[in-house]
């Protein structure tokens, strides 16, 4: 794609709610495996925790600017319409090119094994289907990969032999193939109805598609009491209706799906937690978990067959982007969750954060064409190359491969199946964006002059979501 050098302007998304109120975070455990090597910044370091804190907050004063990215939107030549152009020192580390050859090295002839020690896979974890199924839905997006296809038909093969009655998959399998679940785990049959339906609509293999869409078909039934569960299980459902293999069964079961996360909204949200003036903690529950943009994403997936949760999905995700950027980066709700006055930044951080909202603000840009949102995907996939809280790229150029988490005072430095999968994933999208022309990545120059960065906001009106606004 060509772009003019005219520019209408920065794209600066208000961010009034930016830094209203400094948060923390405690809550929920880490799927990665805290008894392996990490690798620290200091290992020397035997300071009591306030001395830590006191340190990392000097450690973030000192961060260097060249990792905060710079936004234009730009004139499409010929075209009506414009792109955002992104500039900054991190520019050429976004554009260099993803393969699955971690992917690789983590499967063997059943599938992506769960864990690693640095890159070298841990056998003794064997494998889960929230894992599996991300293996699918990543393949599916990489078609050009030589790897991708035999990696798609594994995961769904998987897929195919952890399918249960009334919607349900096994979620844990030994690396002996021997199940040991009882297909109890909602967020892992979820998971793999996203899979199945981002293979129906994405992947390229007409055999991958006919078995999936057999396998989403017959996996319809899917019911859950979890709107994690529930949201996974919307976003393959909206790919499926959105390219349009839908029947019977799949709109009732989006149907459903919508019923449900309306429910979670409307019944939970807007909780009247103010933190030091007007902000209101609309967030459905007390405090924000993982994959948390997975909810707005849902909502905007299933605005196909409930046109009213189209405002919501963006409002709520427009409300999450503010406290997920603090001074031009992405600073993820961290492992343990995020309340409301919880102070920032938090720790450890992990890549599926990053994966969840890339993958809504890839889905809001879809609907609306605003490219504020665009420039909140860019911010997700910069979080892995650099641009975070503490200026580590998350990415290990030898091997492919994506660490675990980011720590306060470094990373951890394996390697395993869900980490990886979600900086591809992210990638992919990103890529994906970059194919169409509605992001150009300027390799030549560093940040320009009077540019900014931020959490989207519509253009033109008041940023705050309307039930926010007095």
């Amino acid at each position: 794609m060509s772009a003019s050098s005219s520019v209408l302007g920065s794209s600066v998304l208000n961010s009034s709610a930016l830094n209203s109120s400094e948060l923390r975070t405690p809550g929920l455990p880490s799927r990665t495996d805290r008894a392996v090597r990490t690798d620290r910044v200091n290992e020397t370091d035997q300071t009591n925790e306030t001395d830590r804190t006191d340190q990392t907050d000097q450690i973030h004063r000192s961060i260097q600017t060249d990792n905060v990215l710079s936004f234009e939107r730009i004139l499409v030549a010929n075209e009506p319409r414009t792109a955002l152009r992104v500039s900054g020192g991190l520019v050429s580390e976004l554009a260099k090119p993803m393969n699955l050859s971690h992917v690789r090295r983590m499967c063997d002839d059943t599938g992506i094994l769960e864990h690693a020690e640095g890159a070298i896979p841990r056998r003794e974890h064997g494998y889960c289907t929230d894992d599996i199924s991300r293996q699918l839905l990543v393949a599916s997006l990489y078609p050009n990969d030589s790897l991708a296809l035999a990696i798609a038909e594994q995961g769904l093969s998987f897929l195919r032999h952890a399918a249960m009655p009334k919607g349900r998959f096994r979620s844990r399998m030994n690396y002996a193939r021997i199940w040991t679940d009882s297909g109890n785990s909602d967020d892992a049959s979820g998971r793999a109805m996203w899979a199945l339906g981002e293979a129906i609509a994405s992947a390229p293999w007409l055999h991958v598609r006919e078995t999936a869409i057999s396998l989403f078909d017959q996996m319809c039934s899917f019911e859950s009491g979890y709107w994690h569960a529930n949201a996974f299980a919307a976003l393959g459902v909206g790919s499926v209706l959105a390219e349009g293999h839908s029947n019977q069964r799949s709109e009732d079961l989006a149907v459903r799906l919508a019923r449900s996360l309306r429910r979670v909204w409307t019944e939970k949200s807007v909780h009247d937690l103010r933190v030091g003036g007007p902000s209101l903690w609309v967030w459905p529950e007390a405090r924000i978990t993982y994959a948390s943009a997975g909810l707005p994403d849902a909502l905007l997936a299933l605005s196909a067959v409930d046109e009213s949760l189209f405002d919501d999905g963006l409002d709520l995700l427009r409300w999450l982007s503010n406290r997920v950027v603090r001074d031009g980066r992405f600073s993820p709700v961290p492992v343990d969750g995020l309340g409301p006055a919880d102070p920032r930044p938090g720790f450890d951080q992990q890549p599926i954060e990053a994966q969840a909202f890339a993958s809504a603000s890839w889905r809001a840009w879809r609907l609306t064409g605003d490219i504020t949102w665009l420039q909140m995907l860019v911010h997700a996939c910069a979080w892995f190359v650099g641009a975070n809280d503490t200026s580590m790229s998350m990415i290990d150029r030898d091997t492919n491969g994506c660490f675990d988490g980011l720590m306060r005072f470094g990373r951890n430095a394996n390697q395993g199946a869900e980490s990886t999968l979600a900086m591809l994933h992210s990638m992919a999208l990103l890529r994906l964006a970059i194919d169409v022309g509605a992001v150009v990545l300027d390799t030549r120059a560093g940040p320009q002059a009077g540019t900014q960065s931020g959490p989207p906001a519509d253009p033109g009106s008041d940023s705050s979501p309307r039930w926010a606004r007095t």
